[in-house]
């Protein structure tokens, strides 16, 4: 009777880790289809089928992170790409990676990669500066490891 409890519980939380990895790798590639434009957080849990409450806790829950600062993320090393793999004006940046001003842009940048972002810029274009490379918190796929 004790092991089919446990079988249940173990069972039960595999299933909720599915169920949590299943939306939060919807969301994500609607994230990554969508980060040029405005992104509403209820417009990515219609799309995932779940309320922006449930969804926000998941990113919390399973990448210790909030659904806000990975879209930033997520916005920050697509400019990082662009910068490095186009001659794109910084003025116009921003609106390229979906952030509502520039001052969104150089205020998350600054947050997340500890570097402005014109520092940033001016160091790809010198080889002799070295920047350490981000944390990415948005891998196409997300595995759940918790005990």
């Amino acid at each position: 009777y004790q092991l089919i409890i446990e079988f249940s519980r173990c069972f039960n939380n595999d299933n909720k880790k599915k169920i949590g990895s299943k939306y939060i790798n919807l969301a994500t590639k609607y994230i990554k289809a969508n980060y040029n434009k405005k992104i509403y957080v209820e417009d990515i849990a219609t799309n995932v089928g779940i309320s922006k409450y449930y969804l926000q806790r998941l990113f919390r829950k399973y990448l210790n992170i909030s659904l806000l600062d990975y879209i930033n993320e997520y916005r920050i090393d697509m400019a990082k790409q662009f910068m490095q793999s186009s001659d794109v004006l910084l003025i116009d940046l921003y609106k390229l990676v979906g952030f509502k001003s520039r001052q969104a842009l150089l205020y998350e940048f600054k947050k997340k990669e500890n570097i402005s972002l014109l520092s940033y810029k001016k160091s790809i274009t010198r080889k002799d500066v070295n920047i350490p490379p981000s944390k990415d918190a948005c891998d196409s796929t997300v595995e759940i490891n918790q005990p």
